[in-house]
């Protein structure tokens, strides 16, 4: 072999649902790969979630957000390698749901970095 491929995958990912019938259409699903964690982003005022639902409360302070901060909560749905995670509550919120919400809020900043790109029609 002439040349090694490194294989890595990344931390986080966005999970998306395909047609048809997409389940996730309009909703914020993240894997954790390490942990084979799924968790979604929610906004507090589209959701209640049950009490003992894992999960965090952040702040998006995206630059393009005219309403300043936005208040979002990442929620655990699953996980797969902590055997359990109500006992491991703080583990999962430290290197799990805290991680996971810089790391969408990192991504929303690159995406309002990003040009518009919408198509413009062709003369």
């Amino acid at each position: 072999m002439d040349k090694l491929i490194k294989l890595e995958l990344p931390e986080f990912a966005f999970v998306e649902g395909y047609k048809p019938g997409n389940l996730l259409e309009g909703r914020t699903v993240i894997t954790h790969i390490r942990s084979a964690s799924i968790l979604e982003v929610f906004d507090p005022r589209d959701v209640e979630l049950k009490p003992e639902t894992l999960s965090y409360k952040f702040y998006n302070q995206s630059k393009n957000l005219p309403t300043g901060p936005e208040t979002l909560i990442i929620a655990m749905h699953y996980c797969a390698t902590i055997k359990d995670p109500y006992a491991d509550r703080e583990f999962v919120i430290k290197n799990i749901l805290k991680p996971a919400a810089i790391w969408y809020c990192e991504y929303c900043d690159w995406e309002d970095e990003q040009p518009d790109m919408e198509l413009v029609p062709k003369k």
